[in-house]
């Protein structure tokens, strides 16, 4: 099986302990992110030391693990006018439009907690249930 995982499948993995979501994500042969998830996941990461919930070298730590668990990186290339226009049609923002139009292309799962994200994906028989 493959899948496709928000970043904030990620964080919770790692920060929350999220035991459903490891072993859905271990069982995985390939788990797919945008190349934007670094991001993602970096500024979430960041903003939890900010405000004191996790000191920088705990931050370090899972900063690595969430990247270590995605096999693979998609670029979304000459995509941005249809990720655009995915955006405008559901509603979403254009970074979720982006795991959307990836699911969408590959009809690869898209494990999110995002809750519009999600009912999309729900909608189009792309989301990972746990």
């Amino acid at each position: 099986m493959n899948l496709i995982i928000d970043a904030n499948v990620a964080i919770r993995m790692f920060v929350n302990g999220k035991q459903d979501v490891t072993s859905v994500v271990n069982r995985a042969d390939k788990v797919f992110a945008p190349q934007l998830y670094n991001a993602e996941v970096g500024n979430t990461i960041l903003q939890y030391i900010k405000h004191g919930y996790i000191s920088l070298d705990l931050g370090k730590v899972i900063l690595s693990k969430c990247l270590d668990v995605i096999t693979d990186y998609y670029e979304i290339g000459e995509s941005v006018e249809d990720i655009l226009t995915l955006s405008m049609r559901e509603q979403l923002s254009y970074y979720d439009a982006i795991y959307l139009h990836f699911a969408t292309s590959t009809q690869i799962p898209l494990l999110s907690f995002d809750k519009k994200l999600n009912s999309v994906a729900q909608r189009l028989n792309l989301a990972y249930e746990i």
